[in-house]
């Protein structure tokens, strides 16, 4: 297949011997309208479409011409859930399961089959479809049947944004559908939405829909056939990652099998709302791969969390740290029977060594905490059960490689991630380079040290603060810590147990001791909680005020 391309370059070039590593113009020496005659070239050849705006070497072409060749053939809903499932034996296997209902692999693969009436005969003229529902076995039902039809589909969490911030999601992101949970309704504007796409209502526990109909036409930019990932939106309108279906397979290869290793016996629970990128990706693709089985179930408080865990029996739980904190907390009037759990993965942002250490006491077991984003698709550094290391990110996995700016900034290459942000000029390049601060050690080990736009300049001193509340929350009885600066004043808010102390003393000793003697906070008060998103990630915005107790 690669011998027409390198026979192509040739041809044009009058280069005999042609090598990987020759850059298309600096040393090929394409013009601009040769580069324009070699996409037309691989479009008429290969059937796929390769942008050609920077000058990349003869293996990139190739590595980018397999990619969309590959990404082109694939469907992720026939590949997970016919292929690996039904085609290998195992479509009686429960894939689904909440607490009223569940569904087998073969009654999936028959849900999402068009019919003359159902939504997906609807929705097969869609482009794009935005899903906006509660958890349900029906929701991620018509989020894979939207795949199978090679719509691209993006999931996100409504609790997360207002209505303005939604109008903008749909905008940026050309959507012609919105389908919404009936429970949903009542809070969006359908009127002001409607002017911008067609609505689908979708009743509660079923197929079932009402429709709401939208007469514009949107001009379609984006590439189809994909899923949209998005961000907590917890630093502003959520961000949304355009991914290829194939992606899903990259990451259950990767992160799947080398931290997960999920079995058809697994069932995994995810403790945070699906719209939560990680979530979403643990349930359904990593969960499909092995044929196990997703336990889609109501977590909208701990209480509920614990009793599910009990009821259930899961061998595999996620959740943010805040969740765990939660559980250990409340041990002391509702126990958590954990026996079933083999593993127990956190991700969104850093977890505490002292979360860490009271999970690791109470039930003798690591909580497996990874590093990875809307970008990344999947943990990209993991701990494991086979190698672990408290308070650390983990380990590079296989498959991805690693630079570093002069800042200790990450830069990361591999196949699971995108670089197409929605609203910005489309990338298919697979490296992307990240904000967020690492140090490696010499055992492999990283170890995350704060995102390099939040560090500020304070009394003439440069200050992470994610480093600093890491430093207090591991060596005082602070619990939860969110160093903010505001009108060139530093506060440090914090949260303690109820049993707890904490004096100015300890706070000033941890400064002292770790940081510059002219760096110390202008307020230091104790609050009730940090403020956080409906999935439990800490809104680093968001100045929790009117959650005062004490000022020290």
């Amino acid at each position: 297949m690669m011998d027409k391309l390198v026979a192509y370059l040739s041809e044009r070039t009058g280069i005999i011997t042609i090598s990987d590593d020759d850059f298309l113009v600096e040393d090929l020496h394409l013009t601009s309208r040769q580069l324009v005659d070699l996409a037309i070239f691989i479009k008429n050849t290969f059937k796929v479409v390769i942008e050609l705006y920077d000058d990349i070497t003869v293996s990139e072409l190739k590595r980018r011409l397999l990619y969309k060749i590959e990404s082109s053939n694939f469907n992720a809903a026939e590949y997970f859930i016919f292929e690996r499932n039904i085609n290998s034996g195992k479509g009686d296997n429960i894939a689904l399961k909440s607490e009223s209902d569940s569904i087998t692999y073969n009654k999936f693969w028959e849900l999402i089959n068009i019919d003359e009436s159902g939504i997906f005969n609807e929705l097969i003229n869609s482009n794009r479809c935005l899903l906006i529902t509660n958890d349900s076995i029906y929701s991620v039902v018509v989020y894979w049947g939207l795949l199978k039809y090679k719509t691209t589909v993006g999931l996100i969490n409504f609790q997360n944004i207002d209505s303005y911030q939604l109008e903008s999601v749909i905008n940026i992101g050309e959507y012609d559908y919105l389908v919404v949970s009936e429970m949903y309704a009542g809070t969006i504007d359908l009127q002001i939405i409607s002017s911008l796409c067609n609505i689908i209502i979708l009743k509660e526990n079923s197929l079932e829909y009402s429709k709401i109909v939208n007469s514009k036409q949107k001009n379609h930019t984006i590439q189809e056939g994909g899923f949209v990932v998005y961000s907590s939106g917890s630093t502003g309108i959520p961000k949304g990652v355009l991914h290829d279906q194939i992606d899903m397979y990259y990451a259950c290869i990767t992160y799947g099998k080398e931290i997960l290793d999920l079995k058809p016996s697994d069932s995994v629970y995810v403790m945070s709302n699906l719209g939560y990128a990680f979530s979403f990706c643990t349930a359904t693709f990593q969960t499909f791969y092995a044929g196990a089985t997703s336990l889609i179930l109501d977590s909208k408080n701990i209480w509920k969390i614990v009793d599910n865990i009990n009821r259930f029996k899961p061998t595999v739980i996620a959740g943010v740290p805040k969740i765990y904190s939660l559980i250990i907390e409340l041990q002391a009037v509702s126990k958590l029977n954990e026996n079933s759990v083999r593993l127990a993965l956190s991700s969104g942002e850093a977890l505490s060594m002292k979360i860490w250490n009271e999970w690791y006491d109470l039930f003798k077991q690591p909580i497996i905490e990874g590093y990875g984003s809307s970008e990344l698709l999947v943990g990209v550094i993991s701990n494991s059960l086979q190698y672990f290391k408290k308070g650390s990110s983990g380990k590079l996995l296989n498959g991805f490689e690693v630079t570093f700016t002069n800042k200790g900034e990450l830069i990361i290459e591999g196949p699971s991630i995108s670089n197409n942000i929605l609203g910005k000029e489309f990338s298919s390049s697979k490296k992307i380079a990240t904000n967020d601060i690492f140090k490696v050690d010499q055992e492999g080990y990283y170890w995350y040290m704060g995102r390099s736009n939040f560090i500020v300049k304070y009394n003439g001193i440069w200050l992470n603060p994610q480093e600093v509340e890491k430093a207090l929350t591991e060596n005082t009885n602070i619990s939860e810590c969110l160093i903010h600066t505001f009108d060139l004043e530093l506060y440090c808010y914090f949260t303690i147990n109820k049993d707890d102390q904490v004096t100015l003393n300890d706070i000033r000793n941890i400064f002292i001791k770790d940081f510059n003697s002219k760096i110390f906070p202008s307020k230091i008060i104790r609050v009730e909680n940090l403020p956080r998103n409906v999935n439990g990630k800490i809104v680093r915005e968001r100045v929790p005020n009117k959650y005062w107790i004490e000022e020290l």
